[in-house]
């Protein structure tokens, strides 16, 4: 059975463009729908929406769309196919990323999207901090962008785009390595104020990355 977060539920900017800009017209499954407001977006791309996830979470805007129980770790469509498959923060709570995405492969006839927690922190680990997504207990796995390319090839799948999501969310940044004290709470929300004015005037890049967003197709030889 797969782990349910309960962390997060509003729309990313660079998912949502994600799914405007790759999206293709027919069919699309949401797969770990969450709050389901991915769904606005994606019948706006495609003719039809189908949710699942492993209980009905989802905001009343949300409940227009068919919506049905479905387990990632056990992914049964029966023969349906869909032309679109977006799995948004679902790859990383389950134990076989691998049969996952061969699993995705026997459903999706056009355009996988998905997105992962990135590995790599670097830049914050140089300030005694770390990406909150490291504190979330459900996750079994995270990805650097390279590591994610070769699973998908492994997978049978073609890369068409891969883009990070930067952390720049005052209240998403990264909470302090020392100390789960409101202190030190305060003290990265703080920094990340300092960061973002610094970015503003050209004086720091944020290198910040939280998540992948990833984009393929199923190889027709795979």
């Amino acid at each position: 059975m797969s782990k349910l977060s309960m962390v997060g539920g509003s729309m990313g900017r660079v998912k949502k463009r994600a799914l405007e800009e790759f999206l293709v017209s027919g069919s699309c499954v949401d797969i770990g729908c969450g709050r389901g407001l991915y769904g606005l977006v994606c019948e706006t791309k495609c003719d039809s929406v189908l949710q699942v996830d492993l209980c009905d979470r989802r905001a009343d805007v949300a409940k227009q769309f068919p919506f049905e129980v479905v387990d990632a770790n056990d992914l049964n469509f029966g023969e349906r196919k869909f032309d679109n498959v977006v799995a948004f923060d679902v790859m990383e709570h389950l134990e076989d990323d691998v049969g996952f995405l061969q699993g995705l492969r026997k459903v999706c006839r056009g355009r996988l999207i998905l997105s992962v927690p990135n590995a790599e922190d670097s830049q914050v680990r140089q300030l005694r901090l770390t990406h909150e997504h490291h504190c979330d207990k459900t996750h079994l796995h995270i990805y650097t962008s390279d590591g994610l390319v070769e699973l998908l090839e492994k997978c049978g799948w073609n890369i068409v785009a891969i883009k990070p999501v930067y952390n720049t969310c005052l209240f998403d940044f990264p909470v302090a390595l020392s100390s789960g004290a409101w202190l030190a709470r305060v003290a990265a929300k703080f920094i990340m104020l300092q960061m973002r004015i610094f970015s503003k005037l050209g004086l720091f890049e944020n290198r910040c990355i939280a998540d992948w967003v990833c984009v393929a197709e199923p190889r027709l030889d795979g």
